[in-house]
């Protein structure tokens, strides 16, 4: 399996436009395999040589579940065109912090690290991506992605205050682009898919319609058209693409900042960050990837967020295959 993983990498003859980092622990439910399962869909073998470079990162440091990930050895055998990691070791300096607090220095720590994996990758004039495991990806995801942002040198953004008017932003002014937008947040009074209301009235006018269904009923489906705005939310890091160019001043940012023990990465990123660095965030319209997990596992950890670890955070304007092909 090693030697086929070299192969792979000798076999890239330039640099790859694309680096996808992909962060999972033993989970319950095996999102990890349902997020490599989709990513493949629509994509040739030589997209994944020529166009991207996947990592896979094994981030479970609780012992017994460390032991138990055999799903993991599994994606290795049968993913052999991917390069896999394992950061089972807990870090040192972290042995006196307790509690729910480990787990959000751990994070941090764990996302320089896939950072640093974007930032060796050898064009730096592309981009990189970093997934949460309950991604879900459209069918043929790298063009999609080349077509809306990957080839662009400036990306339109709709401007604020609900104007037509819109906003062109060059890629050396952005920090990242949110590739998921939690269009169906479940600690909002609209669009909430626990609201009876909501599946009444609006959630069928808001859904996806895929190729398949639209087939079977007689119809056709457009070609998804994606749009950009600002974001305004500060959380959330399920899939956030970087220029390779903002990484760097990030990763630094994170290692050297002082940060109260806990501080939560996703909150340093979209707040602590970005106004330091004065750069922008989008996020697509609709989500170019979905997020099929709960809101938050880990919520689970305290009373007020207990409810929102049973919740389901999702976008169903996501469409998973409109059924329009490009050529590579």
């Amino acid at each position: 399996q090693q030697q086929q993983q070299q192969q792979h990498q000798a076999a890239r003859a330039s640099p790859v436009p694309l680096t996808l980092v992909f962060l999972t622990v033993n989970r319950a439910v095996p999102y990890i395999a349902v997020a490599l399962t989709s990513l493949i869909r629509g994509h040739t073998p030589e997209i994944f040589v020529e166009r991207l470079n996947v990592h896979v990162c094994n981030l479970e440091k609780r012992q017994d579940r460390v032991q138990t990930f055999h799903l993991f050895e599994t994606l290795k055998e049968r993913f052999p065109f991917l390069t896999f990691h394992s950061w089972n070791m807990k870090y040192p300096e972290l042995k006196s912090v307790k509690g729910y607090n480990i787990f959000m220095e751990e994070q941090r720590r764990d996302y320089v690290k896939a950072l640093k994996i974007c930032n060796e990758a050898a064009d730096m004039a592309g981009w990189c991506a970093i997934f949460e495991d309950d991604t879900l990806f459209p069918a043929r995801f790298a063009q999609k992605f080349d077509k809306i942002i990957g080839s662009k040198d400036v990306l339109e953004s709709a401007a604020l205050g609900g104007s037509n008017e819109t906003i062109q932003i060059k890629k050396s002014k952005l920090l990242m682009v949110k590739l998921y937008n939690n269009f169906n947040d479940p600690l909002s009074k609209e669009r909430n898919l626990y609201s009876e209301e909501y599946i009444r009235e609006g959630y069928e006018s808001d859904r996806a319609i895929t190729a398949v269904e639209a087939n079977e009923k007689g119809k056709t489906t457009k070609e998804v058209n994606f749009s950009f705005q600002l974001s305004l939310s500060g959380y959330g890091i399920v899939s956030n693409a970087y220029p390779l160019s903002s990484i760097g001043p990030l990763i630094e940012y994170l290692e050297t900042a002082k940060f109260q023990i806990g501080q939560a990465t996703d909150t340093t990123i979209n707040f602590s960050y970005q106004m330091k660095s004065k750069k922008k965030v989008l996020e697509a319209t609709p989500s170019l990837v979905n997020h099929i997990g709960f809101y938050s596992e880990n919520q689970a950890y305290n009373a007020q967020g207990a409810a929102l670890s049973k919740s389901l955070s999702t976008d169903v304007r996501f469409n998973i295959d409109d059924g329009h092909r490009r050529r590579r």
